[in-house]
């Protein structure tokens, strides 16, 4: 699953925000699932210390990982809004003159 998130960061990087909008979502999902169980996991089963600590730092590297897809989709967002605005402002002032 991590392996799955980076990938997915580096399509986030290079994503508009249609497709970040698309990426977030589904990683958030898969993630989340895995996240869950995870902690069921090391809820639950008899687990030596060694393997508690792997579970616990495993979780929350997905955890930050998909914090991560967040910030950039966000930011591919507002990229995209900034943009608008942009070519609004453009507009109104090709109206103008």
């Amino acid at each position: 699953m991590l392996s799955q998130l980076s990938m997915m960061e580096a399509d986030m990087r290079n994503a508009n925000a249609a497709m970040a909008d698309e990426l977030y979502p589904l990683a958030h999902q898969k993630a989340t699932t895995v996240i869950h169980e995870g902690r069921d996991i090391a809820a639950k089963e008899v687990l030596t210390y060694e393997e508690h600590a792997l579970v616990k730092q495993r979780c929350q590297e997905m955890e930050t990982q998909l914090r991560l897809l967040e910030e950039l989709a966000k930011e591919r967002q507002r990229g995209t809004q900034v943009s608008q605005e942009v070519c609004f402002e453009c507009l109104n002032l090709e109206a103008k003159t």
